[in-house]
């Protein structure tokens, strides 16, 4: 390629370059916030469950206690 020809393209790309890369870094930035949602909601969900079996065996350990205070009366 002749070397004015070159530096003509290269002037043109050039602008369009840093475009490119803070596109690609505003999608990338926005990829990662999704997931970021994303493994939010799931920690929630998981805390909910955990409280909920925690309840659940709270209430069990309970019943199972009345039934042995039943048992021996």
């Amino acid at each position: 390629m002749h070397p004015m020809l070159q530096a003509s393209v290269l002037s043109t790309l050039m602008p369009i370059y840093p475009y490119r890369v803070s596109e690609a870094r505003r999608q990338q930035l926005k990829d990662l916030e999704g997931r970021m949602a994303t493994l939010h909601k799931q920690l929630t969900d998981q805390k909910k469950l955990l409280k909920l079996k925690e309840q659940k065996e709270k209430d069990a350990l309970k019943m199972n206690t009345e039934i042995q205070v039943q048992y021996m009366a």
